[in-house]
């Protein structure tokens, strides 16, 4: 929870703070959190800003090829178990045609078959909707060029690049990136 607070020099002029205070210790006091020294928002966002840059400028954006080509793999080797179990289902039927099964064993295999159809159809149904993996990473360059120029209201860049940001009693800083995997 960001606070502001506003104090007189000794010349007269009024300074004003913007700090951050934990909201659980504001809420329920000592039980709820430990009340550490005031953390000013400015070096916070100067610190969340530095490690940004530093994890731009390590990060790779290969990786959005490299996951359209897992993509795709994927999506070959169902279509090809998709088409071998059309084949099965085939010949399932010769086989009752041939008299050579009973009617309830046809009855059972083909729903069996039907059913393993109908997972691989939905497998690449889903695979077909993530599509969605480009534009992310398309949001996240962006949000990493937006980055460079500090003096703009970032909100939304962070709010594109981090999923957490915990700040621990002793003052260590803590970020969950939104681009990192686990």
């Amino acid at each position: 929870m960001q606070v502001q607070y506003g104090r007189c020099t000794s010349d007269g002029s009024k300074r004003k703070y913007r700090y951050l205070k934990c909201s659980n210790y504001r809420r329920s006091g000592t039980h709820g959190c430990v009340n550490h020294w005031p953390i000013l928002y400015e070096d916070v966002r100067e610190f969340v800003i530095q490690c940004l840059k530093g994890k731009g400028k390590s990060i790779a954006f290969n990786f959005v090829s490299e996951v359209e080509q897992e993509r795709e793999n994927q999506f070959k080797a169902i279509q090809k178990q998709l088409q071998q179990w059309e084949e099965k289902k085939k010949s399932l039927v010769d086989l009752y045609l041939d008299q050579l099964i009973r009617k309830q064993e046809f009855e059972e295999k083909r729903n069996e078959l039907e059913e393993q159809i109908h997972q691989l159809e939905e497998e690449i149904l889903i695979l077909g909707q993530k599509e969605y993996t480009h534009k992310k990473v398309e949001n996240i360059r962006q949000a990493f060029e937006v980055l460079e120029e500090e003096n703009e209201d970032l909100l939304q860049v962070f709010q594109t690049l981090l999923d957490e940001v915990v700040i621990s009693p002793d003052g260590r800083i803590d970020i969950a990136y939104s681009f990192e995997k686990g």
